[in-house]
């Protein structure tokens, strides 16, 4: 019984892709909300944290095959690139646990 190898289509730039739009489409309907943070406005700020949380993990995975292969300038850069998105992962998370509604344009 021989096995193929199994190619996952499921990669880390894919996943990138996906949460970008979704936090941007997320961004887009926060946007239009007028007034008070509302439940739904919680919902979106906690998707937002959750996207950003898959692509800075994705990130790391993807730094660690480059330097598997040697491709230590590549990683660095990249690592520099979307650095951005674990520091407002936490920034939104304390946000969300401190419910600190006036800070939220700053944030933002």
């Amino acid at each position: 019984f021989l096995m193929g190898r199994v190619i996952n289509t499921n990669s880390p730039g894919k996943r990138r892709s996906y949460a970008m739009r979704t936090i941007a489409e997320m961004l887009r309907r926060l946007g239009q909300k007028q007034g008070d943070v509302d439940v739904e406005a919680k919902d979106m700020l906690a998707t937002i944290f959750y996207c950003l949380k898959e692509i800075d993990e994705g990130v790391i995975e993807s730094i660690e095959a480059w330097e598997k292969r040697g491709y230590w300038k590549k990683a660095d850069k990249f690592q520099l690139e979307w650095m951005w998105t674990g520091d407002m992962a936490k920034r939104i998370h304390k946000l969300l646990l401190a419910e600190n509604w006036d800070a939220l344009p700053d944030v933002m």
